[in-house]
């Protein structure tokens, strides 16, 4: 046994035939122990929505019917879009590329020609242990580029913040330096002149007098003089502190720099739900390719499939869409943990305020009635960026 079977980690196996249900049944039990099998039709949703399989392995007999249930899967099951999971397809010979273009637009994570299986059949069980590395690696996903970028950015902006704390605090022991100096040079001034004064008045009384200007440059030196050098000395270890710090962090300022030149690189993921193409190529138009990385989904369903493996950094949702609906999508996608701070902008052809009041109590951040211009749209999308 290997340590796959060890995981907390369900593998259900949807089919629509006994027989191979029996075989796949006898392949994977050797290795691994949570195993879930779904024959039933009318109980297979509900079976997935119990169990939450981190693996879904899909043996219909044709392409279309894996490609049919895992749409209604994800129009029907209240959980789907919560549960992380790998799909493994299985195919005929003949359907090799039609299962490599399904792979190859994230329908589905892998495929396995399963019939006939004469040569490879531990094929099945290893597509299961990479299905269950993958899903151990989703659990340690990094964050979103988008997120990244984000946090880059504030850093850098911290080398501005920190220039500009070092120069008041600089200026502010300026502006202490020179009051000290002002008020000890008042204050002997005002010694300068009391002696003066008595030095005026000695003919009447010259050894009083003179007892007494000796005791006032006594005590300019002792009670004037020495106090102000001790602030003077006590000042100095906060100017080096300043330069000191200064000092340190300079070397770390180009790390800074790069970072947040390698964050204004990255361009913000924008997904697309919509079913019109016309709005598909207005968007494309309007968002350059320079600036943004734009996604396309033509339903929620699609959306939600791509969804699972990647988060986007900003989702434009159509409302009026057919199966499921935009509020309804959203509802669903605001309860996923990775979009949950992800900013949707609806899209619809209606502006009634009752839509707009759903759109927002829904979870949506901003709203755009059709047609709208580049100016709105990217405007709207910079402030929520």
């Amino acid at each position: 046994m290997t340590t796959d079977k060890k995981l907390p980690v369900t593998i259900m196996v949807a089919t629509d035939d006994k027989a191979d249900a029996t075989i796949i049944h006898n392949q994977l039990q050797l290795e691994f122990e949570h195993l879930i099998m779904a024959l039933d039709e009318d109980s297979r949703i509900a079976a997935f929505d119990e169990h939450l399989p981190g693996v879904l392995v899909l043996a219909f007999k044709s392409l279309k019917r894996s490609e049919q249930f895992y749409l209604e899967l994800y129009r029907q099951s209240a959980k789907i879009h919560l549960q992380p999971h790998r799909t493994v397809v299985l195919c005929s010979k003949q359907g090799v590329h039609d299962a490599y273009a399904l792979c190859r637009r994230e329908v589905f994570d892998d495929y396995i020609m399963f019939w006939p299986m004469t040569h490879d059949a531990p094929r099945l069980r290893m597509s299961v242990h990479n299905a269950l590395r993958e899903q151990r690696a989703l659990k340690r996903t990094a964050p979103a580029l988008g997120e990244f970028a984000q946090q880059a950015r504030r850093i850098a902006e911290l080398e501005e913040l920190l220039k500009q704390h070092v120069a008041e605090g600089s200026l502010r022991l300026a502006t202490v330096d020179r009051a000290v100096n002002k008020a000890e040079q008042d204050i002997g001034s005002a010694f300068d002149h009391l002696h003066h004064r008595a030095g005026s008045y000695a003919h009447n009384a010259p050894q009083a007098l003179r007892h007494l200007q000796e005791e006032i440059v006594r005590l300019k030196q002792a009670a004037l003089h020495q106090p102000f050098q001790n602030v003077s000395t006590a000042m100095q270890p906060v100017h080096q502190w300043a330069a000191q710090l200064q000092h340190d962090y300079s070397p770390h300022i180009e790390s800074v720099r790069a970072l947040g030149a390698l964050a204004g690189e990255m361009r913000p993921r924008i997904l697309l739900v919509d079913d019109d193409e016309f709005v598909h190529k207005i968007v494309a138009h309007q968002l350059d390719a320079r600036d943004y990385d734009l996604s396309i989904a033509r339903d929620a369903t699609e959306a939600l499939r791509m969804l699972r493996n990647n988060a986007p950094d900003l989702v434009l949702l159509d409302i009026v869409m057919p199966g499921v609906n935009g509020l309804e999508a959203l509802r669903r996608f605001r309860l996923m943990p990775s979009l949950e701070k992800t900013p949707f902008i609806m899209l619809t052809g209606k502006s009634e305020g009752a839509v707009v009041v759903e759109s927002l109590k829904s979870g949506a951040n901003d709203f755009i009635a059709k047609p709208f211009d580049r100016a709105t749209l990217l405007a709207k999308i910079t402030r929520l960026l």
